[in-house]
């Protein structure tokens, strides 16, 4: 049986899960404050997925968690989950009341563009990917807006 690689990342994959701009992400490797990568080539330094998670945790206080889902967000379009963050400042015992989801916006023009929703929960949930994902918003306490990229 063939050992199981972990997903690996690059800069601008890096950059996404950090929610910086790839510019930024090379900037902190260049100087030294990102995870040590687990190889150098050509195209630059290569990380595992979960080196850069970690980091997100531990240096900048949120939890990411790399997520699929489409969601249909009323009269305001649809969007397609790619990841989602949670302060550390908004998990108590283990629950959250509030995350924000990273991805792709499909406004009611029909335009796609980068967004992110801001969402305050109903009711706190643990924090796990599944959880987080599945919470239903508090009525009028959830934003959807266009991001750059």
């Amino acid at each position: 049986m063939a050992p199981r690689i972990p997903r690996l990342v690059g800069v601008k994959e890096a950059a996404q899960i950090l929610g910086w701009e790839r510019h930024k992400t090379s900037v902190y490797h260049r100087r030294g404050k990102l995870p040590e990568p687990i190889q150098v080539l050509s195209t630059g330094p290569i990380w595992t997925e979960q080196q850069i998670i970690d980091f997100a945790r531990e240096e900048l206080g949120m939890m990411v968690f790399m997520a699929e889902k489409h969601m249909d967000i009323f009269e305001d379009g649809g969007f397609e989950v790619e990841r989602i963050t949670v302060d550390m400042d908004h998990i108590v015992d283990g629950v959250t009341d509030c995350a924000t989801y990273h991805g792709w916006w499909t406004r009611p023009d029909g335009e796609c563009v980068r967004g992110e929703i801001n969402a305050h929960f109903m009711e706190p949930v643990e924090v796990d990917a599944d959880s987080v994902l599945h919470a239903a918003w508090e009525p009028g306490l959830w934003t959807v807006e266009e991001v750059a990229e």
